[in-house]
């Protein structure tokens, strides 16, 4: 699976600028400078809690893999977010321009069983889409 993963995201270095992308694993002790290279994949795989804002280098990719970011405004510059369908942005806002074609009321933590109010996820989704869908 991981293999598969690797060449999704290979082709998704030619879509940000055909630059070769650098592979950080972020973990619990990020600070916000981590974020600050750019052409880089950065594969969240800890839970990482900030305030204020972060930068993201240009043309990177913010890979999760089990982990969350909570606290900030991230602050994208040409930047792809790959994620499965859970909660990785709690209590963030997204700034500046962000690649990706879709966002997901899940990143936001709707629930989508049917019973729990999703409506405030839903609205923070649609927030943070600019032109994504």
């Amino acid at each position: 699976m991981r293999n598969i993963l690797f060449i999704a995201l290979a082709i998704l270095g030619i879509a940000v600028g055909n630059a070769a992308l650098n592979r950080v694993e972020i973990g619990a002790t990020a600070t916000a400078t981590t974020f600050s290279k750019a052409n880089t994949i950065y594969v969240i795989s800890g839970d990482v809690k900030f305030s204020g804002t972060v930068s993201i280098g240009a043309n990177s990719i913010l890979q999760f893999d089990g982990g969350t970011l909570s606290g900030a405004t991230l602050v994208g510059n040409n930047t792809e977010i790959v994620a499965p369908h859970y909660p990785i942005l709690s209590g963030c806002r997204l700034d500046g321009t962000f690649t990706n074609a879709e966002m997901s009321a899940h990143w936001f933590g709707a629930k989508g069983d049917g019973t729990s109010d999703d409506a405030p996820a839903i609205n923070n989704a649609l927030a943070n889409a600019g032109t994504a869908t």
